[in-house]
């Protein structure tokens, strides 16, 4: 995996969970 890679998938996860704490 390349760092550009790692980076998205942080920045997607991140996402994710601010998401679902909105929802919460």
């Amino acid at each position: 995996m390349t760092d550009k890679t790692a980076k998205a998938k942080i920045l997607y996860i991140q996402t994710v969970i601010s998401e679902t704490r909105m929802f919460v």
